[in-house]
């Protein structure tokens, strides 16, 4: 019976979300009510800016990465992406270190702009990015190719934090860690700040977590490796299907007035 329901719950999405987005419903990342999580595969390139061996103020940490599935977070249903990838970067620099305890802010001078702190993209054509990209620009190049998803931004009341484990600050260290060593966990919440996907949101809060791991065994200048799970909140389906059938109301009373 409870199978049942939710194979009534998801279908109702469904049908809401091509209505909504018509035929790009189809190809796009699924998303699931209250909330969908993304989880996903990253390379972090730590720039030393002060040449000291540790990751400490005014440094700056850049990581891209492929999200593989979406599931939701309550059963854990991981959904894989269908009809192409969905990538991304996230840019951020060290603004303090005190008790073990990273704290981040925006990147200065790099892709990003102003307080964006990470942004997607999703590609329809041939999967490109992989942790074995070439190099720093392969990886950029490969991580950011296709349409415009999402934006999210470090906003009044945000943070990004890291609780580093031992020998987490030290950049040797960190890159000739085993790749299930964990030497940070980190937690932030941003905000979306461009969403041109227009994804059904119940608020603008873009959260996430996820360790710091050993980059032993990568060979294009990468300093560790990182899991990291993201959370938007999902409009309940009811919600989206009134929704619809509101546009298609909204639709049928202008043909009506085409006509008379």
């Amino acid at each position: 019976m409870i199978t049942n329901k939710c194979k009534t719950m998801m279908t109702v999405l469904g049908a809401s979300f091509a209505l909504l987005y018509g035929a790009s419903a189809i190809s796009a990342p699924i998303l699931f009510f209250p909330q969908t999580s993304f989880e996903d595969d990253d390379l972090d390139y730590v720039i030393d800016n002060d040449n000291d061996g540790k990751i400490s103020v005014g440094d700056d940490l850049v990581a891209y990465f492929k999200i593989n599935s979406t599931f939701d977070p309550n059963i854990n249903n991981f959904t894989p992406i269908p009809g192409g990838e969905l990538t991304g970067i996230a840019e951020i620099t060290v603004t303090g270190f005190a008790g073990g305890v990273f704290t981040f802010g925006a990147m200065a001078g790099g892709m990003l702009a102003g307080n964006e702190v990470i942004k997607l993209w999703f590609d329809n054509g041939a999967n490109t990015f992989g942790l074995n990209c070439a190099n720093q620009a392969a990886c950029a190049g490969a991580a950011t190719g296709g349409a415009h998803y999402l934006t999210a931004s470090l906003e009044a009341g945000d943070s990004w934090t890291a609780i580093a484990f031992p020998g987490g600050d030290d950049i040797a260290t960190v890159a000739g860690g085993g790749s299930t060593t964990t030497y940070a966990v980190v937690n932030f919440d941003t905000t979306i700040t461009a969403n041109p996907f227009n994804l059904p949101l119940l608020s603008n809060s873009f959260i996430g977590s996820g360790n710091i791991l050993g980059g032993a065994g990568l060979t294009n200048g990468a300093t560790a490796r990182s899991d990291f799970d993201f959370t938007i909140n999902v409009p309940e389906p009811g919600m989206l299907a009134l929704f619809a059938a509101g546009l298609l109301g909204f639709g049928f009373a202008n043909n009506k007035k085409r006509q008379a």
